[in-house]
This record gives C-alpha cells, sequence and structure tokens, in this order.
C-alpha cells in the first residue's frame, strides 16, 4: 500500500474569456516535496498557452491509500509562484489543446496497463499547424520537458487507478473494495500529435 499526495493544478483563465477554473490532479508518494520540479514542466508548456493563463500549483492538499482511497492526513508546503503564458497569439478552439500520456511499467490494474493523461486546453493557435495537429517540434519540446521531470522526480510522480467500490441495491458505492486501488510510477511520457478535447474541467 502506498500513501499518496493529491496535488492540485489550477488554470485561471484570462479576463474576459468564458470558462474556467480548470484541474489538473496529481497523485504520488511524498509528491508534494518536489512541486518546483512540477512548475519547472508547466513554466516549459507556457509557450503554447493563451496570453495570460495562469497555472498556480496549490500548496496544500490530502493524503490517501492507494488501495481503498481513504484519506489519512494532510500537507501543507510554499507553493511555487503561478506559470503565466505571456504568448500574444490566441485561442483556435477553447475546448482543444494538447494532451501529455504517462506511461508506466511493471503494473497492470485489471488486466490493463496503467496510463495516466494531463490535459492543456486551451491552447494558443501557434501549437497547431493548418492541418490542426500539434506542430511536430512543439511535440517533441514538451515531450522533453515532461521527460526531465521524471527523471528529476524518479518515484514519486505516476499514476493512481482508483479503487472501485461494491454497488449497493440503489446503485450507490459501498465502503465495500471490489478492486483495490494500485498506484505506479510513471516512467515515461508521449505527447500525441492529435489534437485533444477536454471532457471535462478535471480532466
Amino acid at each position: 500500500m502506498q500513501i499518496l499526495d493529491q496535488v492540485t493544478v489550477r488554470w485561471t483563465y484570462p479576463s474576459g474569456t468564458s470558462g474556467g477554473p480548470g484541474y489538473n490532479i496529481f497523485y504520488g508518494p511524498n509528491l508534494s516535496a518536489h512541486l518546483d520540479s512540477l512548475r519547472v514542466f508547466y513554466q516549459s508548456c507556457a509557450a503554447f498557452l493563451p496570453l495570460n493563463m495562469s497555472l498556480q500549483i496549490i500548496g496544500n492538499g490530502v493524503k490517501v491509500q492507494d488501495t481503498d482511497g481513504i484519506q489519512v492526513g494532510d500537507w501543507t508546503v510554499t507553493a511555487p509562484a503561478a506559470v503565466v503564458s505571456a504568448v500574444t497569439s490566441n485561442v483556435v478552439v477553447k475546448q482543444a489543446g494538447f494532451v501529455v500520456d504517462w506511461r508506466t511499467q511493471g503494473r497492470n490494474w485489471r488486466g490493463h496497463k496503467i496510463i495516466g493523461k494531463t490535459f492543456f486546453v486551451p491552447c494558443a493557435a501557434n501549437t497547431f499547424n493548418s492541418a490542426g495537429e500539434i506542430i511536430a517540434a512543439n511535440a517533441n519540446t514538451i515531450n522533453t520537458a515532461a521527460t526531465g521531470m521524471l527523471n528529476v522526480m524518479a518515484g514519486t510522480f505516476g499514476v493512481w487507478s482508483r479503487p472501485v467500490h461494491v454497488r449497493g441495491a440503489d446503485g450507490k458505492p459501498t465502503d465495500e473494495i471490489l478492486h483495490p486501488g494500485v498506484w505506479a510510477q510513471a516512467s515515461s511520457s508521449n505527447v500525441p500529435i492529435k489534437m485533444a478535447t477536454l471532457r471535462s474541467r478535471r480532466d
């Protein structure tokens, strides 16, 4: 069983832009001790975000058990400075951007490989080519930053497959665990060139 820090990154949209706030959520053992490294990764991606988009890594959160999701404590640290985009390129589609896939090795959950995703939506127009795909050089820049972060944060950054609870007669989850959750360390990253669409503000 692993004790995981829940780390939240809040997206605040530029003034006059509808939508938001949005959130990226991460989990990892002692992840709260590495917020500066997480900020470096986001700063590397700021060149592809709309002007004045602000991403703030929150300086507090909860600790949960990966097997059952029970909260077992809290953590608080000094939050790093917000990442704010200075790019002047406009937004193409408010619900579209890019996604970073986090791949793991040696772990599976219910017979499937464990893969996580972090969505960056919306993006600035300079992220895409005329075909609506992520420019290859941009995808490489983002993936290089992701790889660098994984190297620095080895053992603390990964993907949590949440537990599945038994449902009662009313269809609501009970306290009984059907499939325990599992956390897996991220070993590599990938940035597809296909445009990603945001389905919820917590993707």
